[in-house]
């Protein structure tokens, strides 16, 4: 699966990338936000992190703290920045990565049988439960480490 694919499959995130990218991506704020995330969260714009969430969370964190950013004293905005983000991290990683399983599991169940079981060389109806549920897991761990969405600065 190409990048491009998860960009087209989600429009709704689609609009948030596309916000930041036109609207925050030369801002001081958003700079921060990625900078923070890349080093508190390495793996936070691939799928086993934020994933696809990826612009919705920086898109948060923008627009909670945009206001009071440049207007407070540089280092308590970062410190309620910085807090505020790993303070919603976890939950929003948990969330984002449920929606990324339970979106593999129904891809993966839709594709067609014989080309599932062409992969062992078998009738689907020779393939073991035990056979099906490693090739699940193949699949949804060769997403894991996709990118969908890049964040520079």
């Amino acid at each position: 699966m190409l990048l491009k694919d998860h960009f087209i499959e989600l429009p709704f995130i689609n609009e948030d990338y596309k916000l930041i990218q036109n609207e925050y991506a030369s801002t001081t704020i958003y700079t921060e936000v990625v900078h923070f995330l890349q080093l508190a969260y390495p793996e936070w714009n691939c799928n086993k992190g934020l994933g696809a969430g990826a612009p919705e969370f920086v898109l948060q964190l923008i627009n909670e703290h945009e206001e009071t950013f440049y207007t407070k004293p540089q280092r308590e905005a970062l410190v309620s920045l910085y807090l505020d983000a790993a303070d919603s991290y976890e939950l929003s990683q948990k969330h984002f990565f449920s929606d990324l399983m339970s979106r593999l599991e129904t891809e993966f169940f839709m594709m067609d049988e014989e080309d599932i079981a062409s992969l062992y060389n078998k009738e689907i109806n020779e393939i073991s439960q035990k056979e099906y549920d490693t090739l699940l897991k193949l699949y949804k761990q060769a997403h894991i480490h996709l990118i969908p969405f890049t964040f520079d600065f």
